[in-house]
């Protein structure tokens, strides 16, 4: 008898000691991926997502949909239109998306991943944009169509050696077409050396589909004969990113700023104000060079009859020595609507 409960209390010990060893080792496990998900909560994005009542839905890891609740006070235009979205505060819009899907959320879907892994990549690397294309429809300019809320689909579409094209696609739950389609161009930049870095083999075998050509962007010349005008800007605290340059939407405000001036100092000009009241049908830009914090940048218009409804704008660094290509930092491409019987035409 004495020999069994001998037996009965080593049993019991052992089958005690797996127990805390098993538990003990799966403490570990969670610890640990509690550790990677705190870690890379650190980064200034995440935090600044977790911020966000934003809400994202994964429907394959290349795709992902954003939802927006609403948009603020000082999204519109109460100046030429008084209702419509300002320019750059779609890019502003569209970014955030793009932002909220390229690295992990708490409270999100999915909240450790990110649309094709974006949030590994960019341990060792940055994504620069390239281009972007926007396309906007003329019923997001319309006062009566709802505002919100929104969703932005986020989709990587193609992708090279190093590079990657990403389509936002926002949308309202009530109306049957898109509101606007933005496509992205961007290059994966190594940190340490600021030259383009090639996507890992691992990320090449596990996204091969999306390997495939796409169309590039085009953008159209200055003719001979075309009415120029350019002004001097400077670059403020506004108008920086994390990486202290000049931001995609301070570029788009640099060039709506100088459209704006242009048409008042032009008012026989192709480009009326009529048009802006309209409202922008494309916003096409191509990113050159940098500029950062007090930079004086000279923004040049380029418009003429062969160019339709189309603005050219170009921005330059006057500090050459910041950027190459004669100091060109964005080329922007702006297309108007053509102005309708009912859109105001009060003077300015």
């Amino acid at each position: 008898m004495f020999r069994f409960v001998k037996h009965l209390n080593f049993v019991s010990r052992s089958y005690a000691w797996i127990s805390v060893r098993f538990h003990a080792q799966e403490s570990t496990h969670i610890c640990k991926r509690k550790m990677t998900t705190e870690s890379v909560e650190k980064h200034w994005i995440t935090r600044i997502n977790n911020q966000m009542n934003y809400e994202r839905k994964f429907y394959s890891p290349e795709k992902v949909v954003v939802t927006i609740p609403t948009l603020h006070f000082q999204a519109f235009d109460i100046y030429l239109s008084r209702t419509q979205i300002k320019p750059w505060n779609i890019v502003d819009l569209i970014v955030s998306a793009r932002l909220f899907t390229q690295y992990p959320v708490k409270h999100a879907g999915n909240p450790g991943d990110s649309v094709v892994d974006t949030h590994l990549l960019m341990k060792e690397n940055i994504l620069f944009f390239v281009a972007m294309k926007v396309d906007i429809n003329r019923i997001f300019h319309d006062p009566e169509t709802p505002k919100f809320p929104l969703s932005i689909e986020a989709e990587v579409t193609h992708a090279g050696n190093s590079s990657s094209r990403r389509l936002y696609t926002v949308k309202h739950p009530s109306i049957s077409t898109p509101y606007i389609t933005c496509q992205c161009d961007d290059v994966l930049v190594s940190k340490s050396n600021r030259q383009p870095a090639m996507f890992p083999d691992w990320w090449k075998k596990k996204y091969s589909k999306l390997v495939k050509p796409k169309e590039i962007f085009k953008k159209p010349s200055i003719h001979d004969g075309a009415y120029t005008k350019d002004y001097n800007m400077k670059v403020e605290f506004e108008h920086l990113d994390h990486n202290s340059h000049t931001t995609t939407s301070a570029y788009l405000k640099f060039s709506i700023n100088a459209a704006f001036q242009t048409v008042r100092d032009n008012p026989s000009g192709y480009i009326s104000i009529e048009h802006m009241r309209a409202g922008l049908k494309s916003i096409t830009m191509f990113f050159h060079g940098e500029s950062n914090f007090g930079d004086t940048l000279n923004v040049k218009t380029s418009e003429n009859c062969c160019h339709g409804n189309i603005m050219l704008v170009e921005i330059r660094n006057l500090s050459r020595d910041k950027t190459g290509n004669d100091g060109l930092c964005c080329s922007v491409v702006l297309e108007f609507y053509e102005p309708m019987e009912s859109e105001n035409c009060s003077k300015l």
